[in-house]
């Protein structure tokens, strides 16, 4: 993750696996991974039964409802088909058996997030309390510019991966909290950020290839303007001009790459992924409208291969 400078969460599961220790684990992430992280929750275990969690920001605990094959059946059809997702039970006041050993946890995350952030910082030292949207907000803050991991103690089944999401929707960037930069071929190779708008130059950059039945599918992730169907688009590592004859999506609730499975469309914008199909594009060059010569960068790097002239087309299309 330190080479592709993404932020990142770690999730502690199975608690219900006998002699499960999560504090265990967090010290061996601590001492051998040498990340500045810390818990967000405290797992409420009941008999080795993993019953729910206190939130360490909110200070509020939580208790799972029980989940039978059925209940279990409508939350998965819930999370893969994007209806209502169930919620888990209302917040409760952290059992006063674990208060002491819930506010030492508390305070042992305010202690490191203030190492990294000003404002927690000067709260933690000015004796005050630290309110739980300053915190929420500082632990994003440190997450996002990667100074600070957020650890996640749940269970990957049931409720648990409810947890693991708000974690990723509270913790994690979206796109617009994460600047995408591309090199001006025309300048050098000066670096520019780019802005996003469906209104600026067509720059997109391809990334997988795919060979289903008689059709080539190459997945492409447009970074800003719009491509439409029949648009003439520049390859600007080789300088060639390419029609684009049918654009696709995949239809909603569904994640294959089986061409009846995908929607054809005619246009795409910004921050969206499509499908080309049957067009001349490889992975990992840069697409622009011609305006501009911006070349992607890129925080992957393709290792070198040595193949065979006889094989070159049989390698190229297992990499691509």
């Amino acid at each position: 993750m330190t080479r592709f400078q993404l932020p990142r969460l770690i999730f502690i599961h199975d608690l219900d696996q006998g002699g499960a220790d999560p504090w265990n684990v967090v010290d061996q992430v601590k001492s051998k991974l040498n990340h500045r992280c810390a818990a967000i929750q405290v797992p409420i275990c009941i008999d080795d039964c993993y019953v729910g969690f206190v939130d360490l920001v909110k200070l509020k605990a939580y208790f799972f409802s029980s989940c039978g094959l059925f209940d279990l059946a409508n939350k998965l059809k819930a999370y893969f088909f994007r209806s209502e997702i169930p919620d888990y039970d209302d917040a409760r006041e952290v059992p006063k058996d674990m208060q002491a050993f819930v506010l030492k946890k508390r305070h042992e995350l305010i202690e490191i997030v203030s190492e990294i952030d000003d404002k927690i910082s000067e709260a933690l030292h000015g004796g005050s309390q630290i309110p739980e949207s300053y915190l929420d907000d500082a632990i994003r803050r440190a997450t996002i510019a990667r100074k600070f991991v957020p650890i996640i103690i749940s269970d990957e089944r049931y409720e648990g991966i409810e947890v693991f999401m708000e974690g990723v929707i509270r913790y994690l960037p979206s796109p617009i909290d994460v600047s995408n930069y591309a090199l001006d071929q025309n300048r050098n190779g000066e670096k520019v950020e780019l802005s996003g708008s469906i209104d600026a130059p067509f720059v997109a950059k391809a990334f997988v290839t795919w060979y289903r039945m008689y059709l080539k599918l190459t997945y492409l992730r447009i970074y800003q303007g719009v491509i439409k169907k029949g648009d003439f688009i520049t390859n600007v590592n080789t300088g060639k001009k390419i029609e684009i004859p049918r654009l696709g999506k995949r239809r909603e609730h569904d994640e294959s790459e089986e061409v009846d499975k995908i929607k054809e469309v005619d246009e795409a914008h910004a921050g969206e992924i499509v499908f080309v199909f049957d067009a001349h594009l490889e992975s990992g060059d840069t697409f622009t409208d011609g305006s501009v010569r911006y070349i992607m960068t890129s925080a992957a790097d393709v290792p070198a291969y040595s193949v065979s002239k006889d094989c070159g087309e049989k390698f190229s299309n297992g990499v691509n």
